[in-house]
């Protein structure tokens, strides 16, 4: 399968930890940072994983902490968004599995093994349900499990939308079509996930969702994710002893 990690943005909202490295460096130890343990865990479920890592600030120093993973590099990761650097990785979408996922991810192993690495046959968005009133970005679903809109601020929203979305080889070549599109009209600033709204809205592309509420993850986004991120990687390395 092919992982597409996006890790190329500046982490403002996390200074003064990330004053001099993404947030995607982060240490969770002195060997560990957050990107190398998420690229090894993907690597140890799914030994034949092809791990790709779309960097943009201090790209030189994610590509010393992952020397296992292809690294692709946005030049204007300061004035665009996830769109144009996951354009950069446009011809990983022509893979049959991809697996898109976000570099500021935390996510216990049994996710990693039980989610993250496992193919599906369907375009599949995860989502945590539990979070679904104190969540950023958000997911409606149709109440059957098929994704109406995601987005901030959605009333009555079913959960977080959990920064991982999954695509089969026939939605992923969509993608990168509808990138494409967006990106000649200049839509430089907006996120990856507007144009899998915009496949849901204008191609009639029925995106799924999985709930992993009973799975433990964390963002890393401001400082007070911090604790949650730790546990999660404490938990994990307790659970290896």
């Amino acid at each position: 399968m092919t992982y597409i990690i996006v890790a190329a943005g500046m982490g403002t909202r996390l200074h003064p930890y990330t004053q001099d490295c993404p947030k995607a460096s982060y240490k969770l130890d002195a060997r560990t940072t957050l990107l190398s343990h998420l690229v090894r865990g993907l690597k140890k479920h799914d030994p034949e994983a092809e791990v790709v890592v779309c960097t943009g600030f201090c790209a030189e120093r994610i590509k010393e902490e992952v020397p296992e993973a292809i690294c692709i590099w946005n030049p204007f990761y300061a004035v665009t968004n996830s769109l144009s650097t996951l354009w950069f990785a446009r011809d990983y979408l022509d893979r049959e599995q991809v697996t898109i996922i976000d570099g500021d991810i935390i996510a216990e192993d049994r996710l990693l093994k039980e989610v993250y690495c496992c193919p599906v046959d369907r375009p599949t968005s995860m989502m945590d349900s539990s979070r679904a009133s104190s969540g950023d970005y958000c997911v409606l679903t149709d109440g059957e499990g098929r994704v109406i809109t995601m987005g901030k601020g959605l009333p009555g929203a079913d959960g977080e939308y959990a920064n991982v979305t999954k695509l089969d080889g026939a939605t992923a070549r969509l993608l990168k079509n509808k990138m494409e599109e967006m990106l000649k009209l200049g839509r430089i600033n907006d996120w990856m996930e507007t144009a899998l709204n915009q496949l849901v809205f204008e191609e009639g592309v029925t995106l799924y969702t999985r709930d992993i509420a009973g799975y433990r993850w964390s963002e890393m986004d401001s400082a007070a994710d911090l604790p949650l991120v730790r546990a999660i990687y404490q938990e994990d390395q307790a659970c290896k002893k």
